[in-house]
């Protein structure tokens, strides 16, 4: 039951928080560099830089979901607004796990990154303390 209360909280603030109406162009890309736990386990940091015209603003959003050796889910979802004024920035997106969930481990995650103006990226991913 908490695993399926995790997957649509995950689902709904996917949905909710997903793009803006895109200012970009089809020149935006994301590049994903890694992933880092944090606060033993309460959230994931997630660091990218975004390739983008000059000037545009947007959101991204990044979504991770675990499932943990013991078989319990972790599960969270992190949004951020951003600005390219030169082209192109570096940022970290805090994934908060969430309160009906277990907390992250290391090992592997799905993660589902959303940014305006750039195709989703939906890959498996590498916890690391």
């Amino acid at each position: 039951m908490r695993k399926i209360i995790a997957t649509a909280l995950s689902a709904v603030l996917i949905l909710a928080l997903g793009p803006a109406p895109a200012r970009a162009d089809a020149s935006t890309e994301i590049q994903l560099f890694w992933t880092t736990l944090a606060a033993r386990g309460a959230a994931v940091d997630v660091n990218f830089g975004i390739t983008c015209p000059v000037d545009v603003d947007g959101t991204a959003t990044v979504a991770i979901t675990q499932t943990r050796d013991d078989g319990l889910t972790a599960s969270g979802t992190g949004f951020d607004e951003f600005s390219c004024r030169n082209g192109s920035i570096l940022n970290i997106t805090r994934v908060t796990a969430s309160v009906l969930g277990a907390p992250f481990e290391r090992g592997s995650a799905r993660l589902t990154m959303v940014v305006t103006g750039a195709a989703p990226i939906n890959r498996n991913v590498r916890l690391t303390s």
